[in-house]
């Protein structure tokens, strides 16, 4: 799909909009919680196993 152009329902049947997965790998969202600590968007280091619900 080009700049400027009008989503064809060809497209709109890819779009998956609210889907989310049915498992959660802690080890990845540890990753990134670690790369936006380095980067500096967040100040203090976050625990992904702390945000797990159980």
């Amino acid at each position: 799909m080009l700049r400027g152009e009008h989503m064809t329902g060809l497209y709109a049947d890819l779009v998956n909009i609210g889907q989310y997965p049915a498992f959660l790998n802690v080890g990845q969202v540890q990753r990134v919680a670690g790369l936006m600590y380095d980067s500096g968007m967040i100040a203090t280091p976050v625990s992904a196993q702390g945000l797990l619900l159980r």
